[in-house]
């Protein structure tokens, strides 16, 4: 009998030891990786025990995504002008604004321009900086770092590594953080990411309109222009690309399946590595990107393409190269559109507060 209930009592130590081991893990990684939560309460967010116990699962999501922690620069670190910077272009979210602004300055940009083959270097093995039109003085590279294809050429080329791009313009944020940059030579080649956002629901409704004239676009729609806001809306088109921000976020393929565990991750990418801006304060968002790229400002040539932009315009007021009508929060067009982009929707949430957080650190660099 004593000798059974010695056993009871070892067999209860055990479990016990197991348990506390669990929670000594789950602490380790907690430190380690410095996954903290705490941003979660600028913003109001329902969480649901669902989206509590995804945690531990985020944890090892995380460690399979090991290029943002390696390859990237964290926000806290102050630019020191060898780091290339990553312009996220997220699709109807000013990325073309952003492109001409920069080749306004004179800016050497990656763009799809440096592999058309008029300008006959799209075959090249090596890397060629060129000035696309002899009328502006901007120039570009002969690698197309919006698309997987490009940004796989663009390693093999050393791209990164040579420094020869002031911005490298990507709509493939995940492939060109794990492709293109990397932590050797004492980090020289680590990566800045900026990035406009924009509501989704602002950002559907301007692709909707964007796709029914723009002829050039191989995603062109002419038929949409028979079609009503809401009825696009209901239609699978309306859902082609939901939560595209939180799926690019996570290295996630077109049409892959997210959901809150990626969300975590997404805010944690967000928070750690990345310029957020606004487009719905775009010149202060600019500023900022300004003071990570080293642009000064005072320089006549940058002040005038600052004012050319948006001197003239009233503050917080949204650059749209395609007007067109607006949907207003709340109704049905809009509601439909937010239960398809729910997941996208809390995150840009998450990026308003992160706006305003990153204030004074982007402020510091200039200290």
């Amino acid at each position: 009998m004593v000798a059974k209930m010695k056993r009871s009592h070892t067999a209860q130590q055990k479990k016990w030891m197991a348990i506390l081991g669990v929670f000594f893990v789950l602490a380790l990684f907690n430190i380690t990786f410095d996954w903290n939560d705490q941003p979660d309460q600028l913003v109001v967010i329902e969480e649901t025990r669902g989206e509590r116990d995804s945690l531990k699962s985020a944890f090892s999501d995380w460690l399979e995504l090991p290029s943002w922690r390696k390859n990237l620069r964290k926000i806290q670190e102050k630019p020191n002008g060898s780091d290339s910077i990553l312009f996220w272009h997220i699709p109807k979210c000013g990325g073309t604004t952003a492109k001409k602004l920069y080749a306004c300055m004179g800016k050497t940009i990656t763009t799809r321009v440096g592999v058309l083959p008029q300008f006959g270097h799209q075959n090249s093995q090596k890397l060629v900086v060129f000035q696309p039109y002899p009328d502006e003085d901007w120039r570009t590279v002969n690698v197309d770092t919006t698309v997987l294809e490009g940004i796989i050429r663009a390693k093999g080329m050393g791209l990164v590594q040579s420094h020869v791009a002031d911005v490298i313009v990507s709509m493939e944020m995940g492939a060109a953080v794990q492709h293109l940059f990397d932590n050797k030579k004492e980090g020289r080649n680590k990566g800045r990411v900026i990035a406009l956002f924009r509501h989704p629901v602002e950002r559907l409704v301007s692709k909707f309109y964007y796709l029914q004239v723009a002829y050039w676009e191989q995603s062109y729609h002419p038929e949409w222009q028979t079609m009503s806001i809401l009825e696009w809306a209901r239609t699978k088109h309306a859902g082609a690309d939901s939560n595209i921000m939180v799926q690019k976020l996570t290295g996630k393929a077109w049409g892959d399946r997210v959901g809150e565990r990626d969300l975590r991750v997404a805010k944690k990418i967000l928070r750690d590595h990345v310029i957020v801006g606004l487009l719905s304060d775009i010149e202060e968002s600019f500023r900022r990107f300004n003071i990570v790229l080293g642009v000064d400002e005072t320089m006549d040539r940058n002040q005038n393409c600052m004012n050319d932009f948006f001197g003239s315009k009233v503050p917080g007021t949204v650059t749209n190269s395609n007007e067109h009508p607006k949907v207003v929060e709340g109704s049905t067009v809009w509601n439909i559109l937010v239960r398809k982009n729910t997941l996208d929707v809390r995150l840009y949430r998450y990026v308003e507060a992160l706006f305003e957080e990153q204030k004074s650190v982007i402020q510091s660099y200039t200290a």
